[in-house]
């Protein structure tokens, strides 16, 4: 590990004699592009959805004179018995060592990750609840966080920059169809497309891993609904039109494909992107499949976001509590047509001016107050606000 010094600590532009006395904050990460104190570094945070706001919350500690240090630097430091208050980005391989010491305080963990993405996890949150005192989760998981600390309904922390300037658009008449952006991932994987004939180990490991998982779902709520295979059958059905476009990673490795659904990557699949050329290329199309990885309540991410920026409509299938989130008018509810026809005759039917009506219900969404919780200013005035309190107490 690499140890701290002053060309990697992250020190408040305000830091002086009279704040020599305050907490370091330490956030407990483990995600590779993160550590070291990447995280706090805004260009960097940038290309990764969510990380812009853990270097905005840095930025707003250090200037209350607060050290901010990732857990990893923290840990490899002479530093590590100083006083510090701590934020961890779901449990990690630093989490224990981390607790362990006197001199660090739990403040608070948290998770932006899908409940069926991050099981081992949600799997842990009794346990969570006891070692911290506040969680922030999304609002379906109110009620399994039970224990002594204090429930914060978590929201997607959308960058202002991007919420409150629309790209340029565009002309309508102009642009592409329908797009969707996504990589090929999927975690329920069919034990049928785990079988690998040369390599009987991994098939073995494979196979024991989604008996593990299947028995999870069957006594996990939270582990209900995963939306790939939604993901795939919208796919298939589109690919068949000349005018839908697929983006995104993982697409080339079809081991987890049935051949119809490789057959249809293969019709519509247009490559990668650039981690920031997201919205640009939403910008090009009337409409944009916007399917989260689960559906579960309050969990909606950057996706439906990313398409009102874009003036691109969404068609949105997620969260169930979408409607009291976002205003109806704003995207089309995926759920509301029984298959892949009726949602294409749907859509190809939008006259233009109907189109606008969407458009102009998402920009009213997003400058109005109800929009504000999914702000990046927003979750870090909770969560710097939940942080300094806890440290205000220990100088």
């Amino acid at each position: 590990m690499q140890a701290i010094s002053p060309s990697n600590r992250v020190l408040g532009a305000n830091a002086g004699p009279e704040r020599v006395n305050r907490p370091t904050f330490v956030f407990d990460v483990d995600i590779p592009p993160f550590l070291a104190n990447r995280v706090f570094d805004a260009e960097h945070a940038r290309q990764y959805p969510g990380a812009e706001a853990f270097a905005a919350l840095g930025a707003v500690l250090r200037k209350e004179g607060l050290e901010t240090v990732t857990a990893d630097l923290f840990l490899a430091g002479s530093e590590r018995n100083r006083p510090a208050i701590c934020l961890s980005n779901e449990l990690t391989r630093f989490t224990d060592e981390l607790l362990s010491l006197e001199s660090v305080i739990p403040v608070a963990c948290m998770s932006l990750e899908s409940p069926i993405v991050a099981i081992d996890f949600y799997k842990r949150l009794r346990e969570v609840a006891e070692r911290f005192s506040h969680v922030f989760l999304w609002a379906g998981m109110r009620d399994m966080a039970v224990g002594h600390a204090t429930f914060h309904e978590i929201s997607w922390p959308y960058p202002e920059t991007h919420f409150w300037t629309p790209t340029t658009e565009r002309p309508w008449s102009e642009r592409g169809f329908l797009v969707l952006i996504n990589s090929n991932k999927r975690i329920f994987v069919p034990p049928s497309r785990m079988v690998r004939p040369r390599h009987p180990r991994q098939t073995a490991r494979n196979l024991i891993a989604a008996g593990r998982l299947s028995r999870l779902r069957r006594s996990e709520r939270w582990l209900a609904s995963e939306l790939y295979k939604d993901r795939l059958d919208a796919i298939r059905h589109f690919s068949h039109s000349p005018d839908f476009d697929l983006y995104g990673r993982g697409w080339a490795d079809s081991s987890t494909l049935s051949r119809p659904e490789t057959e249809a990557v293969a019709r519509s699949y247009r490559g990668e992107l650039p981690a920031l050329a997201k919205i640009s290329v939403l910008a090009n199309y009337k409409f944009a499949l916007c399917f989260e990885n689960t559906a579960f309540p309050g969990y909606v991410t950057e996706k439906i976001f990313d398409c009102f920026q874009a003036g691109c409509i969404p068609i949105y299938l997620g969260a169930p509590d979408i409607t009291s989130l976002v205003p109806s008018d704003a995207f089309i509810d995926a759920r509301d047509f029984r298959d892949g026809h009726a949602l294409e005759a749907f859509i190809r039917s939008i006259a233009p001016d109907a189109a606008e009506r969407y458009r102009v219900a998402a920009t009213r969404f997003i400058g109005s107050g109800d929009a504000e919780r999914f702000t990046q200013g927003h979750f870090v005035t909770e969560m710097s606000a939940t942080l300094l309190e806890r440290a205000g107490s220990m100088t």
